[in-house]
């Protein structure tokens, strides 16, 4: 759900401008179009986020991280080297670090708890 989440919130804001395209252009079928859809991915963008705190998950933020916490990602704990606005850069067994964005993470541990928790 939060791929979707973030697919039509880019979609939210592509819309406005197409819309004053068509309306510039004279697309008056095209604009009304366009309107519809609007409220259609509101109405999508809201159902969404509803059932996402139905749900309970937590939803973790770049506020609730720094460099050397450990993100449960994939079922598997990693360490954070580094946050970002949209994602985490987490530590492989590789010489580089892997992207993940927020909504894949499900657990957060600060760096002085234990990891059997």
């Amino acid at each position: 759900m939060g791929r979707k989440v973030k697919r039509l919130e880019a979609l939210q804001r592509k819309l406005p401008r197409l819309i004053a395209d068509a309306l510039r252009d004279g697309e008056e079928l095209r604009h009304q179009q366009l309107c519809d859809e609007l409220e259609i991915v509101a109405e999508d963008l809201r159902f969404l986020r509803a059932e996402i705190a139905a749900s309970g998950v937590r939803q973790y933020t770049p506020e609730d991280f720094t460099k050397g916490d450990m993100a449960l990602i994939r079922r598997e704990w990693r360490l954070v080297m580094r946050v970002n606005k949209k994602t985490l850069a987490v530590q492989t067994a590789y010489s580089w670090t892997q992207k993940y964005p927020y909504h894949e993470v499900t657990g957060h541990r600060g760096p002085t708890q234990d990891p059997a928790a």
